[in-house]
């Protein structure tokens, strides 16, 4: 790998620093494909630089590291990266149409576009914050949805191991409403309660921001999606 690319993502990429060797190495194997592949396109005057690109890259294939092919998301062909935030308009007819801005960090849609705010790409990727991270949340909605659909049921090797993920990913959808109702502490993101798809991909940021306490805690959501991504990450935060 270039020595550029490599500094980049050892100063801006702080899971860098607890991968061992050999992932590492498939890291930057996978960062290659990753930019070779997608085009990158800034918006509201953002200039995409090689750093942003290379940062963006080593996020996302984090979810890739347990696998040994050289798969790299091949039909998300386009990145856009706004400065920040962007907002969304939303209308709801079932009450007549009302207009709701809603801030994105990012949106990924099934046969579109990965929409990114470098803001949060960026402060998610250095500062380490236990189970929030943007560009992973995004990219497990993309994996969610190889199969067709973005509905939080991930493409599980077998059908046992999917039966098993929707038991255990409403039980603990439900639990997470309960703890957010009653106002408990939790180390998965309420914003998780919205539906299943938005949990699977708050767990997936778990998973791999804070992989000890989610194991801990959640020790069945942590084993399956220790076999979907074909990684343990609990040992990262010990």
């Amino acid at each position: 790998m270039n020595p550029q690319w490599r500094q980049w993502i050892s100063h801006h990429l702080w899971h860098w620093q607890v991968l061992n060797s050999s992932q590492q190495q498939r890291l930057e194997s996978l960062v290659r494909v990753f930019i070779a592949e997608k085009s990158f396109e800034g918006c509201d005057g953002l200039k995409v630089s090689p750093q942003m690109q290379v940062v963006i890259a080593a996020a996302a294939c984090l979810l890739l590291i347990g696998f040994e092919d050289d798969y790299c998301f091949d039909k998300a062909r386009t990145i856009l990266i706004y400065p920040r935030p962007t907002a969304q308009r939303n209308l709801r007819q079932a009450s007549g149409v009302i207009n709701e801005r809603q801030w994105l960090s990012g949106m990924v849609q099934h046969g579109g576009p990965i929409i990114l705010s470098w803001r949060d790409v960026l402060r998610d990727c250095q500062n380490g914050q236990p189970g929030h991270h943007v560009v992973l949340h995004e990219f497990a909605h993309y994996i969610d949805g190889l199969d067709g659909a973005m509905e939080g049921l991930p493409p599980f090797p077998t059908p046992s191991l999917q039966q098993q993920w929707r038991a255990v990913a409403e039980k603990e959808l439900s639990l997470l409403r309960t703890a957010v109702d009653q106002n408990e502490p939790t180390i998965l993101d309420p914003y998780g309660m919205q539906s299943l798809a938005e949990f699977f991909a708050v767990a997936t940021e778990a998973f791999y921001c804070d992989g000890h306490n989610l194991a801990h805690w959640h020790p069945e959501l942590y084993h399956l999606l220790s076999i979907l991504y074909r990684l343990e990450t609990k040992h990262w935060f010990m």
